[in-house]
C-alpha cells in the first residue's frame, strides 16, 4: 500500500469554500434546524461530489505512473534503496541518530556507499520492528510512550 502511493499520480483538489452558516444567514434563519442543517448539509456534499467526479474524470485516468518511476531509478541507481518506501524507516532513523543523538548538525548521509543501507540497520536494529507485522507495534509504542506526560499535569510556569 505505501508502496503504491509513492507510485500513484496524485493531484490534490481544493473545494470551494462551503460556508453553511453563511447561507443559513441569507435565507434569513436565526438558527438551523436539525431538518435545515441536513438539506443544507446535503446541498454542499452534492456540490463537492459534482466537483470530485468531475475531477476524476479530469486527472483520474491513469492513476500509477509506472514509467516514470522505472524511469526515475535508472537514473538515481546509486540511491538505491533510499527512494523506495521500504527503507526510509532506516534512513529517518539514522538521520535521528546522528542529529539528536550525536549531536551533529552539519553532516550529509552518504547515500551513495556500497552497502549504506546495511550499515544504517545495523547502527539502528529498532528499524526492523517496523516490518514485523503486529508484535512489531509492542517495541514501537514502548519506545513512543517512554516518558509521556498523558494524564499527567503541567508543571506551572
Amino acid at each position: 500500500m505505501v508502496f503504491l502511493h509513492g507510485v500513484s499520480r496524485q493531484t490534490h483538489l481544493c473545494a470551494g469554500a462551503a460556508h453553511p452558516a453563511l447561507r443559513a444567514d441569507e435565507q434569513g434563519y436565526p438558527e438551523l434546524t436539525r431538518p435545515e442543517y441536513e438539506e443544507l448539509s446535503g446541498q454542499i456534499r452534492d456540490r463537492m461530489q459534482t466537483e470530485l467526479d468531475a475531477a476524476v474524470q479530469q486527472y483520474g485516468q491513469q492513476p500509477y505512473r509506472w514509467a516514470e518511476l522505472w524511469q526515475r531509478i535508472k537514473e538515481n541507481w546509486r540511491y538505491f534503496p533510499f527512494f523506495l518506501p521500504w527503507a526510509w524507516p532506516a534512513l529517518f532513523r539514522e538521520f535521528e541518530r546522528q542529529y539528536v543523538h550525536n549531536g551533529r548538525r552539519d553532516f550529509t548521509l552518504d547515500l551513495r556507499r556500497p552497502g549504506a543501507y546495511w550499515r544504517m540497520l545495523w547502527r539502528n536494529p529498532f528499524t526492523l520492528t517496523f516490518f514485523i507485522p503486529v508484535l512489531g507495534w509492542i517495541p514501537i509504542a514502548i519506545r513512543g510512550y517512554k516518558g509521556h506526560r498523558i494524564g499527567k499535569s503541567q508543571p506551572a510556569k
